[in-house]
């Protein structure tokens, strides 16, 4: 079945009605990268009586899917944000659960997801439903949102869960450090971690070369992607579960940045209470 927007063909996968929900599958085919043959799945879960004028936008963490928002601690965040009457989107990155394999999987890595893939999802969203997009993002997909602010996107509020670095890390400028971490991705095609998917090297090559000591000179994203995050401090929350988050986040914003360190098991209800006090103002 084929679907209504004006940017890029989006194909309706499945169309159902739960208990007290409807739930829709896209995929989206934005075509505006090298690899023409990237699609999204984007699943859109909205109460039978939608009461906010907000919706929310939940991106998952590296080896996971949108699946993760399933499992501890978040299994109780779209429960609790549907019940209060929002609208929810889960995307999947390139490649990951529900989206279709593209053919260069070593274009999968977070630069390219931030410049095309979620200016898509964003665009998307926007187009069906023209309200305050709340985005949550979660380790990885905390710094994919981070990374694509730049671009402009209409989104309302970020909230960065144990998100990763934007800034270099500095403990790679040590001697053999970043070298270590280099030779145990020789011969790696895909890479296993702790979650569902496996991801392919060159993700993890691109971060490290990211983190090289004059990166913030050779990189042409360093530079703009770290203003626009000075530009957006305010539409920006922390959520980081230990010490080492809270020091990033000083580390990217210094004291402009909003922290709210908490507890893994009181992240659902954190995120869900953050929403609702940005929604009223």
């Amino acid at each position: 079945m084929k679907s209504s927007s004006r940017f890029f063909p989006v194909e309706i996968i499945s169309a159902e009605a739960r208990d007290n929900y409807f739930e829709d599958s896209y995929s989206l085919k934005p075509n505006n990268s090298a690899d023409v043959t990237v699609e999204i799945s984007l699943t859109h879960l909205h109460p039978i009586t939608e009461s906010k004028q907000s919706q929310v936008l939940l991106v998952h963490d590296v080896f996971q899917t949108h699946w993760q928002f399933d499992d501890s601690p978040y299994e109780s965040l779209t429960n609790q944000l549907l019940a209060a009457g929002y609208s929810v989107w889960l995307m999947d990155w390139r490649s990951h659960g529900s989206s279709k394999k593209n053919k260069d999987a070593s274009s999968n890595y977070i630069m390219q997801m931030a410049e095309f893939d979620v200016p898509s999802v964003v665009k998307f969203i926007n187009e069906q439903r023209p309200h305050p997009i709340h985005l949550i993002g979660v380790g990885y997909g905390a710094q994919l949102a981070l990374q694509s602010i730049r671009f402009s996107l209409p989104v309302y509020r970020y909230y960065c869960v144990d998100a990763k670095s934007i800034r270099a890390k500095k403990r790679y400028w040590i001697p053999g450090v970043k070298f270590l971490k280099q030779l145990k991705l020789i011969g790696k095609t895909w890479i296993k971690g702790p979650g569902t998917e496996l991801e392919h090297s060159a993700f993890f090559k691109h971060e490290l070369k990211r983190h090289g000591f004059f990166s913030y000179f050779t990189q042409k994203e360093a530079k703009p992607a770290l203003e626009a995050l000075k530009q957006s401090a305010n539409r920006i929350y922390w959520l980081p579960t230990s010490s080492s988050g809270v020091a990033l986040a000083r580390r990217h914003l210094k004291q402009r940045a909003r922290i709210n360190r908490v507890s893994k098991t009181q992240l659902a209800n954190e995120l869900f209470k953050l929403v609702e006090q940005e929604r009223l103002g």
